[in-house]
């Protein structure tokens, strides 16, 4: 294998991981909007909601506010 092939398997392989992370990350945004969202609906408010779960209040204000 040469260097430039050893290089671009490498680029390829670090691409995957990237990606594989990437969808993690936008999975657990998805879910903690999700998650907030039914939280709002059963009564809970915001200050709440960012305490027990220590979630940023701001990132649950954002949320509640897109609803």
């Amino acid at each position: 294998m040469t260097i430039a092939e050893a290089m671009k398997l490498e680029g390829k392989i670090q691409g995957k991981i990237e990606g594989k992370i990437e969808g993690k990350i936008e999975g657990k945004e998805e879910a903690t909007i999700l998650f907030v969202q039914k939280l709002v609906k059963v009564g809970m408010d915001a200050a709440t909601i960012a305490q027990t779960f220590e979630l940023p209040q701001t990132k649950v204000e954002e949320i509640i506010a897109e609803m």
